[in-house]
Parts: structure tokens; C-alpha cells; sequence
């Protein structure tokens, strides 16, 4: 707003203002007469017109304001109640799902310490086709009789071992 526009914003008003004396002396009234409780009174009027915007306050008008703020005042705690129940869901989706990197993490680090490194597989893999070689060559070197019983073997290692129990 410019200040030409105030200014004759406050003329109005002072217009009105005049006007409303008039309309209050020609019914007897005038405000300087009036004491200072009524003053008082009049203005906490004035301000809770302005806070509420009710310019008449007729009881009706007063309980329809009551319970329109009654209204908004339950959407509020209907909202409010459903964002505490939203960031409580979020708090435990995020409590999980902390809790599942935690034993990733830790599958993670057992996991890597479990891994080989190539070249040690590839060690161990020549040590075990080492063994094979030796194990193999040692097996060709072995004189097993044709006619060799393992179960006549396992009959005569039981009964040495009750013998030396005994």
C-alpha cells in the first residue's frame, strides 16, 4: 500500500468514527462519559472482534465460532496424532533396518575374513595335487595280495585291541 492510499484509509475512518458519535449523541450517549469499567469493557469487545472476526456476538454466533474452532482444534490433534503414528513407524522401519545393516556388516566381516586370497587357493591347490601325486604314487608301490579280506583284517584288530583291554 502507498502512503495516498493510507491516508485516505484514515480519512474513512475518521469519517466513520464521527459518524458513529453522532449516531450515539443523538441517542444520548457519548463516550466520554462513560466510566472507566465500560471502557474497559468495550474494549476487550473491540479486540475480540478483531481477534475473531465476529462482529456480532450473539450467543448463536458465538456457539457457531466455538465449535468451528472446536473442529479445527480435533483435525489438529487427529493430524498431529497421525504424524507422531508415522514417525513412530518410520523410527522402527529405521530401527530394522539399522539393525539388518548391522548384520550385514557383520556376515560382511566374517565373510572377509574367511576369503582366501587367489594366490593362497592357488597354493593350496598345488599342495593338494602334491599330495594326490605322493598318495598315488604311494599306492602304486603298495603289494596287496589277491586274495586280501578286510573284513577277516577288522576281526583281527578288534580281538588284539579286547586282548590289550583285557
Amino acid at each position: 500500500m502507498d502512503v495516498a492510499q493510507l491516508d485516505g484509509e484514515i480519512n474513512q475512518l475518521k469519517k466513520l468514527r464521527e459518524h458513529y458519535e453522532s449516531q450515539l449523541k443523538i441517542v444520548g450517549l457519548d463516550l466520554t462519559d462513560l466510566d472507566d469499567d465500560t471502557q474497559i469493557l468495550l474494549n476487550e469487545y473491540v479486540d475480540l472482534q478483531q481477534c475473531t472476526n465476529l462482529y456480532d456476538l450473539r450467543l448463536s454466533n458465538l456457539k457457531s465460532f466455538y465449535y468451528e474452532k472446536k473442529r479445527e482444534h480435533i483435525e489438529y490433534d487427529t493430524f498431529v496424532k497421525r504424524l507422531e503414528n508415522e514417525i513412530e513407524k518410520q523410527e522402527s522401519d529405521l530401527e530394522k533396518n539399522q539393525s539388518e545393516c548391522a548384520l550385514l556388516e557383520k556376515f560382511i566381516e566374517a565373510t572377509n575374513r574367511r576369503l582366501v586370497s587367489e594366490s593362497a587357493m592357488e597354493r593350496e591347490k598345488l599342495q593338494v595335487e602334491s599330495n594326490m601325486k605322493t598318495l598315488n604314487e604311494k599306492l602304486k608301490n603298495i603289494n596287496i595280495p589277491e586274495e586280501f579280506d578286510i573284513d577277516e583284517l577288522i576281526r583281527k584288530v578288534k580281538a588284539l585291541a579286547d586282548s590289550n583291554h583285557k
